[in-house]
């Protein structure tokens, strides 16, 4: 999302974006209404834990605890990813997803791909790959494939 919004902003800095496991351009209520009580409870699984300290270091709890109120906060306040109209994106991106994310799977299966397929009618051009298997994000529970999908598309 960071890069889509430096894209729309300066488009000289970037010629292609490689958006990955995201919700699209606005956040997802189920998300939003269950991250408080989904990070108490993964806090709790100890490979979890050990993923958050490996990201964030000895304060990793303050890191997915200000995150957490981040992702609720700005869900109330700003309620949209991006603060210009997609169809202003003049960078080259692809969108990339997981069928079995685990944060959108209860959602719906089709979820990358229906939202996807919006963003790129409303950009005008884009890729979309949407992976069969692997979990969230995308780029890491399907390394191999991932990594060769990013060589191609960055040539």
């Amino acid at each position: 999302m960071v890069a889509i919004n430096v894209a729309l902003e300066r488009p000289d800095l970037v010629c292609k974006v490689i958006a990955d496991s995201f919700e699209g351009e606005v956040p997802l209520q189920e998300f939003v209404q269950s991250v408080e009580e989904v990070r108490e409870t993964s806090k709790q699984d100890k490979y979890v834990r050990s993923f958050y300290y490996l990201m964030h270091g000895d304060d990793w709890e303050s890191v997915v605890d200000n995150d957490t109120f981040a992702i609720r906060e700005h869900a109330k306040t700003i309620g949209r990813f991006f603060h210009k109209a997609l169809n202003e994106l003049q960078t080259e991106i692809s969108f990339t997803g997981s069928k079995e994310d685990e944060f959108i799977k209860f959602v719906d299966p089709d979820f990358y791909l229906k939202t996807f397929s919006k963003l790129i009618e409303k950009v005008g051009n884009g890729k979309m790959h949407i992976f069969e298997q692997g979990g969230h994000p995308a780029l890491l529970s399907n390394k191999d494939e991932f990594v060769k999908l990013t060589k191609d598309f960055f040539k």
